[in-house]
């Protein structure tokens, strides 16, 4: 018999990655992303990453989870300082490094073929 696969979003949950959770959940309710739901979007983005990195850290997990925060959080809320405050400087730095990368694939002249991704 073949051992259940295990995911990132396996219990016991590291914190970082239950919050993310959460905030994404929350942050992404009644979205979407090219016509699907943003929280899928993000648990698939998520997913992907550790798919193909096996032992990805809590943190980078988090971090994709909540690539989209920068659009979708509240904007009373301090996003920077409560990513920082909830999570960690690294989350809050790889969170707004995928944002600017969002922005730049959405220009008119993106820095990379998005047909190709090269």
């Amino acid at each position: 018999m073949e051992a259940p696969s295990m995911t990132v979003f396996a219990a016991p949950r590291h914190p970082h990655i239950a919050r993310a959770l959460a905030d994404a959940r929350t942050w992404c309710a009644g979205r979407k992303i090219d016509e699907r739901s943003a929280f899928v979007h993000a648990v698939r983005v998520a997913v992907t990453l550790a798919r193909h990195l096996p032992s990805t850290p809590p943190r980078l997990v988090a971090a994709a989870l909540l690539h989209d925060a920068p659009e979708f959080a509240p904007p009373m809320i301090d996003l920077p300082v409560y990513l920082t405050r909830h999570y960690e400087p690294e989350v809050t730095r790889i969170v707004y490094a995928l944002h600017a990368e969002h922005l730049a694939l959405n220009t008119p002249d993106p820095p990379v073929d998005t047909a190709t991704g090269m």
